[in-house]
């Protein structure tokens, strides 16, 4: 496959995904099945605000954009920018962790894990809430990923029982005084995704986010900002240590 051909098809899976991610970022919130995995309880995709059934090029990445001219063309709704912007995203994030590291099984795991980090913090800051089945894949795949780069799950069973102790330790005696689910959430993904520094350079981070918040607390709350802000740090620093690694072994085969 030539090199512009995988570029082309790069893009294209991540607008597919990023697709598959605005329908899920309706669906989740209400309790609405996903198209598919349950043919009783789903329904077919359909417009959000008139709930018409649309046909399969009205809901295609971009070219249903296009196409409906960015209105419904049954009721006449404008198509929300949100879903745009996450489609042309997805398909951004996808091209770049091709060029940095090729089709291969980070490439794919670092671009869920981006849609995924992108839908919980989308939902958490409309809805109010993190749905456990988002966060569980977080973790699932954070697992699976660290399987994957160290080759073994020695350290990951090492350093996930050890949230695990810490976040019992704050549930028991900072939960009376705080609503501390948030900040135990962040931790128990935080531990499937980092390893070596990347777990202390993720909590300086955050640190610094809350050491701002308690300075200058008049420029935002925490119930609608602090949760995506640590998703987004751990984003970035699972990002950095992946291509740190990746350029560790470029310089050692190099050498």
């Amino acid at each position: 496959m030539t090199l512009f051909l995988e570029i082309v098809l790069s893009v294209i899976v991540g607008l597919l995904l990023g697709n598959f991610t605005t329908t899920a970022l309706y669906r989740i919130p209400k309790n609405i099945a996903m198209y598919g995995f349950s043919q009783e309880s789903s329904k077919s995709p359909f417009c959000s605000f008139c709930s018409h059934p649309l046909k399969f090029y009205e809901y295609l990445p971009l070219i249903g954009l296009i196409s409906t001219r960015g209105r419904c063309n049954y009721c006449g709704h404008a198509i929300p920018i949100a879903y745009t912007i996450l489609e042309l995203m997805g398909g951004i994030i996808s091209f770049s962790c091709y060029i940095v590291f090729g089709f291969c099984d980070i490439y794919i795991i670092l671009l869920l894990f981006f849609l995924l980090c992108t839908m919980t913090s989308m939902i958490y800051i409309k809805y109010n809430i993190i749905p456990l089945v988002l966060t569980t894949s977080l973790i699932v795949l954070g697992l699976i990923y660290r399987t994957l780069v160290e080759d073994t799950i020695m350290n990951w069973v090492l350093d996930f029982s050890i949230a695990c102790i810490f976040c019992m330790f704050l549930l028991d005696f900072l939960s009376n005084k705080l609503d501390i689910s948030n900040i135990v959430l962040t931790i128990l993904i935080a531990s499937a995704w980092t390893y070596q520094y990347g777990i202390l350079i993720y909590a300086f981070m955050v640190l610094l986010v809350y050491i701002y918040k308690i300075l200058v607390p008049k420029f935002y709350s925490y119930e609608t900002k602090v949760f995506p802000i640590n998703i987004l740090v751990l984003y970035i620093v699972v990002l950095v240590q992946n291509i740190n690694t990746y350029v560790s072994i470029v310089w050692r085969h190099g050498s």
